[in-house]
């Protein structure tokens, strides 16, 4: 596919809720499947740091490394493709929130860390709104293979919405290096934000070291 943005993901964690899937589909385009394991839609809660280059040499503005958090749930297309559907994508990078926003992506910039060791702490606030958290993990062993993990972790595309057409983003990387963590703090306001209501169950929680990523252009889905 071609190659529109080279990434280094680092120091990813997820943070996954179960939520019926009734839930989900006001926030969902109805173009869009709401997907679901074992009758449960999930939620991820996804920080961790990136790099970002156009055309796989440009920086995307600076600092060149930067924190990005998003919020996800799980969807498939109506070309049948299972992918990502973005509740909110926040980044400390201005450029790559404006470019983001270009293509379609509900991006929005803020302040936010990322600080590594025996335990990975995450912090930051959206600019001008409540939307803000406080994550520390503590990694574990290697999480073993299973169903639910890939469902999770293994999607090779997202969806977006411009100018009322759908769009799909193809992304290509190594299979994630998964390991068990334990939640140590998690203080948010991030899903309230995306219009979700606090979760009823403790959450699913993996830390990966990362991966690199290709992400290709959009194409058009349907017309």
């Amino acid at each position: 596919m071609p190659r529109l943005v080279r990434q280094a993901w680092r120091q990813v964690t997820f943070v996954h809720w179960q939520f019926p899937a009734e839930v989900l589909r006001p926030l969902v385009p109805s173009s869009l499947e709401v997907d679901t394991f074992a009758g449960s839609a999930w939620v991820g809660l996804t920080p961790f740091s990136t790099t970002c280059e156009v055309l796989g040499t440009v920086p995307c503005g600076l600092p060149k490394r930067f924190a990005e958090t998003n919020v996800r749930t799980y969807v498939s297309g109506p070309d049948g493709n299972a992918g990502l559907w973005f509740l909110s994508l926040d980044v400390a990078n201005r450029v790559n929130a404006w470019f983001g926003r270009l293509v379609g992506l509900p991006y929005h910039h803020g302040d936010f860390v990322v600080e590594g060791g025996s335990e990975l702490r995450y912090a930051g606030r959206r600019d001008a709104a409540d939307a803000r958290y406080a994550v520390t993990v503590r990694p574990g062993a290697a999480a073993a293979p299973s169903d639910l993990a890939d469902f999770l972790t293994a999607r090779w595309s997202a969806y977006a919405v411009r100018r009322r057409r759908l769009l799909r983003f193809d992304v290509e990387h190594e299979p994630w290096p998964l390991q068990r963590a334990d939640l140590v703090e998690c203080a948010e306001t991030m899903l309230a934000a995306a219009g979700l209501p606090p979760p009823a169950a403790e959450p699913l929680v993996h830390t990966s070291p990362g991966v690199n990523a290709h992400l290709a252009g959009p194409r058009l889905v349907g017309r």
